[in-house]
């Protein structure tokens, strides 16, 4: 038995074949996206982009036939970026700056429906047909259902004033649309309208209203202000005196004739604060002195080493003194000893100083106790002026807060009569002279060509929008599409080996011209090569043609017999025995193929032993074919045709026969076809191109044992040549058109 390893493998589950590391190696990496295989998608749906496309630009351009038409007219308002006051005035009282916030409240303002109002009064748009029509339409849906069928309804009525004007702002707010100019000051005002006229018109009246509005606002602002101002400064002015007379007769009743007093006050304490702190620490300094010589004097010193005798100049002459004579001492006894006379001198000399020392240092001790007490003394003293420094202080201070408090007051209502007094000078000045924050820029003109609908534009953005739906549809259909069209499909989606595909007649032939005697009668033309071109593909995977070849399928209309029949006749052209044998006693398309009559001795009577092969089989004449056709005149013939008896018979035709060719019944609708592909050595299974699902393959294989599926590989039949290069750039198939000239 030969199977077809080249060129594949096992996959992971059972009973599936992949295609080996060779085939594999040709497809792109699966995480690259191909854009040839997006371009062959769009191909193969161009009809149905076509169609999408045309179908969206016909609606859009029936819908914008079926527009009115609206023209846009624009007036430009500025805002005053400088406040150019012609009475002088104060920064508070001029007019406010604008900024991006007053820019955008501006914007709302020109949109606001008291705005609106003002204009529909001013152009006296109620007399205008195309915003008051005379009569409008009973409420209700059902109503307005009733008459556009022609079933009437209730009677119009006649709208009230009050519903007209708010009808006419409606229409006009719902129109209106005012933007900001890029990040400038600049507002644009624009309204649409059916008639250019009208759209111009209003938008200048919106910008005239506007401007005339500010203008009237700040004239009745400022001769409120002169108003209310008038009215408060008689009373202010008075609160004011009144409060500066109070400051003047609490300074008398407390003697605070100055508020200098408390300053000085405090100057005093601040250098009373600074000889205090200089004092303590002076006394802290001399305590520190005395304790310390005491210390020393109480550890066994003899006061040489306190701080005060080390800087004392007359212990330190006599240190020096004493330091000589000790050496002199020493001098005398190291020379004469200790009984001569001048060293009994000169040690009576050495007690005498140091006796001086002593005395110096009692003394400096003495000195140092004195300095501590007089410290103490100027420290107590100066506390006590401090105390009493401070006493008066508390004084002044409480005086001066009632002071303070009522002189913040009289200074506050003198502020506010003041300001007041100067904001009603302004509003005076500035009466009459008032002006508006924002002017005309530029005039709306009546616009010459409707704003919308915009026809070119619709249709190209239709167009475009078609193409993408077109291109979107495209791609689903794509993607839902469960045919088999090219090899990769087959490799990719069924794991099997691509052997080969057959073209469709219609599409190389150029003559309505049998497919079995086409192989015959021109064995040159691209359809024999194909066939050709299979039995090669057949050697090069097994190392030689297959004994026992089965050409099966999926489902029916494969056709299975037509292609056994032209494969067996291309096998035997080619000078080797060749028999086939048609195992589908429902069809019997092997006789219908060649034209013969079933009603014959067939591959059932050998099977139930009424006839032997030879009288069984029927050749070819024209190329020494052998036929072992099927009759469906036997109630049993599926059961013989697949029973134990059918491996006796095949066995005897790989002795006679090169080659063995089986057509068999299709996998999912004929049980027995199983047993009959596990007798050959390789099995053909013939998908119809872009016709038969993957999946019904997929079923179909899972119908064959492990060891069947092993020998199994895949031919596209039926390929439409012309269409087939639309489809992918991997197959041979793809490239007819370029050497279809070759076979003539």
């Amino acid at each position: 038995m030969t199977a077809l390893e080249p060129y594949r493998t096992p996959e992971r589950r059972e009973g599936a074949v992949a295609v080996s590391d060779r085939r594999r190696s040709d497809r792109p990496s699966a995480d690259r996206l191909d854009f040839r295989h997006f371009i062959a998608a769009l191909r193969r749906r161009l009809g149905l982009l076509f169609g999408v496309t045309i179908a969206v630009v016909a609606a859009a351009a029936l819908f914008v036939t079926h527009q009115p038409y609206v023209y846009s007219a624009t007036a430009e308002i500025v805002l005053n970026t400088r406040d150019d006051q012609i009475a002088p005035t104060s920064a508070q009282a001029g007019s406010e700056l604008p900024n991006a916030d007053r820019a955008d409240t501006e914007v709302e303002v020109l949109k606001s429906r008291a705005l609106t109002e003002s204009v529909a009064a001013a152009l006296q748009l109620d007399a205008n047909p195309a915003f008051n029509p005379k009569t409008k339409a009973s409420p209700g849906i059902a109503a307005g259902l009733r008459t556009a069928v022609g079933l009437g309804g209730a009677a119009p009525r006649v709208r009230s004033p009050a519903e007209t004007q708010r009808a006419i702002v409606d229409t006009l707010q719902s129109n209106l649309k005012v933007t900001r100019s890029d990040q400038t000051f600049a507002l644009d005002v624009t309204y649409n309208a059916a008639s250019a006229t009208d759209a111009a018109s209003i938008a200048n009246e919106f910008a005239r209203q506007y401007i005339a509005g500010q203008l009237r606002r700040k004239t009745d602002q400022n001769r409120s202000a002169i108003t209310l101002l008038s009215s408060r400064l008689d009373s202010l002015q008075r609160q004011a005196q009144s409060d500066a007379e109070r400051v003047q007769g609490y300074r008398i009743a407390h003697n605070l004739l100055s508020t200098s007093g408390s300053s000085l006050t405090e100057q005093e304490i601040s250098s009373y604060n600074l000889a205090v702190t200089t004092a303590r620490a002076q006394a802290v300094e001399d305590r520190a002195r005395l304790n310390t010589a005491r210390a020393q004097l109480r550890g066994g010193s003899n006061g040489g080493d306190a701080g005060e005798a080390l800087d004392s100049t007359v212990v330190g002459r006599l240190r020096e003194r004493e330091a000589e004579v000790s050496g002199r001492l020493a001098t005398l006894t190291d020379r004469y000893g200790a009984q001569y006379p001048d060293v009994a001198k000169t040690r009576s000399e050495l007690a005498d100083v140091q006796g001086q020392i002593k005395n110096e240092i009692g003394r400096i001790i003495s000195n140092l106790e004195a300095r501590v007490s007089v410290s103490q003394q100027r420290l107590d003293s100066l506390t006590g002026s401090l105390a009493t420094a401070r006493g008066g202080l508390a004084d002044t201070n409480r005086s001066l807060a009632g002071l303070n408090d009522l002189d913040r007051r009289a200074k506050a209502s003198q502020a506010v009569y003041e300001s007041y007094l100067n904001r009603y000078k302004e509003s005076v000045a500035q009466d009459g002279t008032e002006h508006a924050d924002a002017r005309l820029l530029s005039n709306a003109e009546p616009p010459l060509m409707p704003s919308s609908p915009k026809v070119l534009l619709s249709l190209i953005v239709a167009a475009v929008l078609g193409v993408g739906l077109g291109i979107a549809v495209a791609i689903l259909t794509e993607l839902q599409f469960t045919g088999l069209t090219t090899s990769e499909d087959v490799e990719r989606r069924l794991g099997l080996a691509y052997l080969g595909g057959i073209p469709l007649p219609a599409s190389v032939m150029p003559r309505s011209t049998s497919p079995v005697d086409l192989i015959f009668d021109d064995p040159k033309s691209g359809f024999a090569e194909v066939f050709r071109s299979l039995r090669e593909t057949l050697r090069q995977a097994a190392g030689e043609v297959p004994h026992v070849i089965a050409v099966t399928s999926s489902l029916p209309g494969e056709s299975i017999a037509m292609t056994a029949a032209c494969f067996a006749r291309s096998l035997a052209l080619s000078g080797e025995t060749t028999i086939l044998v048609d195992c589908d006693v429902r069809e019997q398309g092997v006789a219908t193929a060649f034209g013969l009559s079933s009603r014959r001795t067939d591959i059932v009577d050998i099977l139930e032993g009424k006839a032997s092969l030879d009288e069984a089989i029927v050749f070819d004449e024209a190329t020494g074919l052998g036929l072992l056709l099927a009759d469906a005149a036997s109630d049993r013939g599926d059961q013989l045709v697949f029973g134990t008896r059918v491996e006796d018979l095949f066995t005897q035709l790989r002795i006679r026969f090169s080659y063995v060719v089986i057509a068999t019944a299709p996998l999912l609708p004929v049980a027995e076809t199983r047993s009959i592909v596990a007798l050959a050595d390789a099995t053909l299974l013939l998908v119809r191109w872009r016709s038969t699902a993957d999946h019904a393959v997929r079923a179909a294989m899972r119908l064959l044992s492990i060891k069947a599926l092993k020998t199994t590989g895949v031919v596209l039949t039926n390929i439409d040549m012309r269409r087939q290069a639309k489809y992918g750039a991997s197959d041979q198939t793809a490239y007819f058109e370029h050497y279809k000239t070759y076979y003539r």
